[in-house]
């Protein structure tokens, strides 16, 4: 019987830092360079989210990308999301986040496509996540998991409607067709 040789944080801070990488139940997950169809979409996100927060006068940070996240606080996982919203100011540090965010977006692609809507699903649900997005241009859709509400089933939306941000007790809703139209204009872009 042999070990199974399980990374913890302490690898992930060892790693040079210009390898960006996710740590999830132990395993090394390279994080893919973001193309400007995801920056697009996590921009627009960032933009009329966090014009929602400032307007409100809610107390929460926004982050987009590039910051970790300790989300299960455990020796074995350490996230990077698209994009994610803290009211909990005390779980912020000055690199990384110590805990689970109220929300959190992914912007899936090919190559993350099994880790965001299997394993980070489960990661994000066990660690105290509130609301999760997965948002795949490639098949039109957005998964929006409720886990406040105590439910594994993702909401499934196109591209074509509005979709109430829930931890803003649904006061709050993204306009998907704007998604779409980021989308198509990229469809047009030569390659």
């Amino acid at each position: 019987m042999s070990a199974v040789c399980r990374r913890t944080v302490i690898d992930y801070y060892a790693l040079p830092g210009e390898i960006r990488t996710e740590l999830i139940d132990g395993d090394f997950y390279e994080v893919p360079r973001r193309g400007t169809l995801h920056q697009d979409i996590a921009s627009y996100l960032h933009i009329i989210i966090g014009r929602y927060i400032f307007e409100q006068g809610l107390d929460m940070k926004l982050y987009e990308g590039s910051v970790s996240v300790m989300v299960a606080c455990d020796d074995y996982n350490m996230v990077e999301p698209d994009l994610m919203i803290v009211s909990d100011k005390s779980m912020i540090g000055g690199l990384e986040i110590y805990g689970a965010p109220d929300f959190i977006a992914e912007i899936v692609s090919d190559a993350t496509r099994n880790r965001d809507l299997i394993s980070k699903v489960k990661l994000y649900r066990d660690s105290g996540v509130k609301e999760y997005w997965a948002i795949d241009p490639a098949a039109g859709n957005l998964y929006k998991y409720i886990f406040m509400e105590g439910t594994d089933k993702p909401r499934v939306c196109d591209f074509y409607s509005f979709m109430p941000v829930s931890i803003f007790d649904d006061r709050f809703m993204v306009d998907l067709s704007k998604i779409r139209d980021i989308i198509e204009e990229h469809n047009r872009i030569p390659v």
